[in-house]
């Protein structure tokens, strides 16, 4: 069995994954970045950011942590340039749109400048592929969709969910409060993400 823990990431992800992980007494954390290697790790638990293409062929059951698009958005802002790169090639952001978005971060400008232009240009059009990331996953049959907002505010009723779909006994769930939230973003962009994206509850 393949215990998959998928998000847009910044949701929170990363916290479940690992009391998926201590259930089963696994260590490391595989972050799965190619479709291929679901196939070299189809026993276990693994992490991803992926697109969800097809259904497998081997048994699997999958977790896909949301949260507010805001949030998330404001937490990947204060990431550094090195992060950045690997988690938007991880969401499959294309090439051409990747390559601009780190081109305006090594701009000769100041921080906050140069990263408000890179994400007002990434968040414009959703070219983030966070809506297509989400819309994918609800096409999984065995896909559990859990949102951040409700494991903070009742944590053992949404683990008991998650435990009855994974068919695991999870521990207590804890998760460092949120450091940077919507609120924290520039105003234009706060705009811009309502303009985009209309993710309400899955």
């Amino acid at each position: 069995m393949l215990y998959i823990i998928a998000s847009t990431g910044r949701a929170g992800s990363t916290s479940v994954a690992r009391l998926v992980f201590d259930s089963l007494s696994q260590k490391g954390m595989p972050i799965i970045k190619t479709d291929d290697e679901f196939f070299l790790h189809n026993n276990g638990v693994v992490k991803t950011h992926l697109h969800f293409k097809q259904e497998f062929d081997f048994s699997y059951r999958a977790l896909y942590l949301y949260c507010d698009i805001g949030d998330c958005l404001s937490s990947l802002a204060r990431m550094p340039y090195g992060f950045l790169k690997f988690h938007l090639t991880n969401l499959e952001v294309s090439k051409e749109h990747l390559k601009i978005f780190l081109k305006i971060l090594r701009l000769p400008l100041p921080k906050k400048i140069k990263k408000f232009f890179a994400f007002y240009y990434i968040i414009k059009g959703d070219k983030l592929r966070f809506q297509e990331n989400i819309e994918s996953w609800q096409k999984s049959k065995n896909t559990l969709f859990v949102k951040l907002e409700d494991l903070v505010l009742n944590p053992k009723k949404v683990v008991s969910d998650l435990s009855k779909h994974l068919g695991l006994a999870l521990g207590d769930f804890q998760i460092k409060k949120r450091r940077w939230r919507r609120k924290d973003l520039p105003f234009p962009l706060r705009r811009l993400i309502d303009k985009t994206y209309s993710i309400k509850d899955i």
